[in-house]
């Protein structure tokens, strides 16, 4: 955010809102005292929200807000907590901000569907190929993570058949949304049979603060369920 000098200002507020008529004000950003510059980053947003912010002279004379500038975030990443249940976006793709690999070319990847669901109706899923092996991979946004900070993972999964076919999932992290970036495994859920929703949780330390990515991978053999 920029600004023009004002030549009787001792001292410059921001305030950054989520709404236009500034009522609802982000944390830190209200009467945010910057001093005596002509500009300053807002950062800690979250991605792809219209954020309005202003700004305000302090000093003789001074009492009138800046006009109001808008801009929506692009894809970031997000803080802790976050929740994702997939059921406000269309089926066939994924929501905004995931990335997915289908890493063995094949014609099927991961992508939002409203046939099996655990929360309302839509859930992420991943169909079978007859005759390759999936290796198929969908990423979460970056999540900003403290090191040394203990995380839960937290989610259901389910393959609706319980016959003698099995499906294998295993979640990784990494520093980047990309299979290369995946460098630690958080669980491997091997041979899942199951018609009905399984929960699974896992706890996870990061060793140091920053960006960190979650990706899931079907890795079943072809033709299962």
């Amino acid at each position: 955010l920029s600004w023009s000098a004002v030549a009787s200002a001792t001292d410059y507020v921001i305030d950054v809102a989520t709404g236009a008529a500034f009522t609802s004000l982000v944390p830190g950003y209200s009467g945010l005292s910057v001093g005596l510059v002509n500009t300053y980053s807002i950062t800690g947003l979250t991605p792809l929200v219209t954020y309005h912010s202003r700004v305000r002279p302090i000093g003789l004379g001074c009492s009138v807000n800046s006009a109001t500038v808008s801009v929506t975030t692009t894809c970031g990443y997000y803080t802790i907590p976050y929740t994702q249940n997939f059921d406000l976006f269309p089926t066939g793709g994924i929501p905004p901000c995931y990335t997915r690999d289908n890493a063995n070319a094949d014609a099927v990847q991961w992508q939002i569907q409203a046939v099996t669901f655990s929360s309302a109706s839509r859930s992420m899923h991943m169909a079978k190929s007859l005759t390759l092996n999936m290796d198929d991979w969908f990423f979460l946004p970056g999540l900003y993570l403290n090191g040394g900070t203990s995380y839960r993972l937290f989610f259901r999964y389910n393959t609706g058949n319980t016959s003698t076919l099995f499906e294998n999932l295993r979640v990784r992290l990494g520093n980047g949304a990309s299979v290369v970036a995946m460098t630690e495994t958080l669980i491997d859920l091997p041979n899942i049979n199951n018609n009905s929703f399984q929960i699974a949780v896992v706890d996870f330390i990061p060793v140091t603060t920053g960006v960190y990515y979650l990706g899931f991978q079907g890795q079943s053999i072809a033709n299962q369920t």
